[in-house]
């Protein structure tokens, strides 16, 4: 869900419309939807996305294209490979670009943090698919299956 203030926060780290901006992870393109309308030349992507509808279905590393800058949104810790991903996300934009990423750190999560995200997502009417695992399972699944935050922050 795009809130006012996560387009706010994208939107003031994003060069002025009519930049030309990569969206990574895009999921179903709500982002890339309210950036376009707000004037930005959009090309989102996501390796979940199915054919037809506004975001690619395509991996970072099969991105192609020039860009004056690239937005990940909780997303990039999904990204694999992500050394040779942020590598080729390189080759897209040129140097000085804007990339603007909002990301977690998976090794700041504990369990109250875990109980905190399941209420606020129960509290916005969203999928409780986590209603089967107790917090510390839930923690253990994320912490085998998201990079760390150090190894997004360190790539070049």
């Amino acid at each position: 869900m795009v809130t006012r203030e996560l387009e706010a926060y994208v939107r003031g780290a994003l060069p002025a419309a009519p930049a030309r901006v990569l969206e990574i992870g895009a999921g179903k393109g709500e982002l890339a939807v309210a950036l376009s309308d707000a004037g930005y030349a959009m090309t989102a992507i996501d390796p979940a996305a199915e054919s037809g509808s506004i975001v690619q279905p395509c991996s970072l590393l099969e991105a192609r294209g020039s860009f004056d800058a690239a937005v990940s949104v909780v997303a990039l810790h999904h990204v694999d490979p992500l050394e040779e991903s942020c590598a080729h996300l390189a080759t897209l934009l040129p140097p000085g670009s804007s990339l603007v990423i909002d990301e977690l750190d998976i090794d700041r999560y504990d369990e109250r943090a875990i109980n905190w995200w399941i209420s606020q997502r129960q509290a916005l009417g969203g999928p409780d698919h986590e209603h089967d695992y107790e917090p510390s399972g839930i923690l253990g699944h994320l912490r085998e299956h998201i990079h760390p935050l150090e190894s997004i922050a360190t790539r070049k």
